[in-house]
């Protein structure tokens, strides 16, 4: 599948952290890149590891939809990170 067809480019990201937090951290700057003054990129990071830490959002196969509820003027804002195969 074809993300770039769904979503611009810039929102999709070869995650390179090897640690949750890292990579929560990676995909958070990545959304919030054009809402800095809005939102709160280390904050909005350690909501989702607290939210992790209490329910996962992993699907399977590798699959995680982690997120948060959030009031802000925009409906919705989102990132996709990828992890190559082969990482620890």
């Amino acid at each position: 599948m074809r993300l770039d067809r769904f979503i611009a480019r810039s929102r999709i990201v070869e995650i390179q952290s090897t640690d949750l937090r890292g990579a929560l951290r990676e995909l958070v700057s990545v959304a919030t890149s054009r809402l800095k003054e809005e939102l709160d990129p280390e904050r909005l990071a350690d909501q989702l590891v607290r939210r992790e830490n209490t329910m996962t959002t992993y699907l399977g196969n590798g699959v995680a939809m982690p997120h948060l509820r959030i009031k802000m003027k925009r409906r919705y804002i989102f990132a996709v990170g990828r992890v190559k195969e082969d990482a620890p």
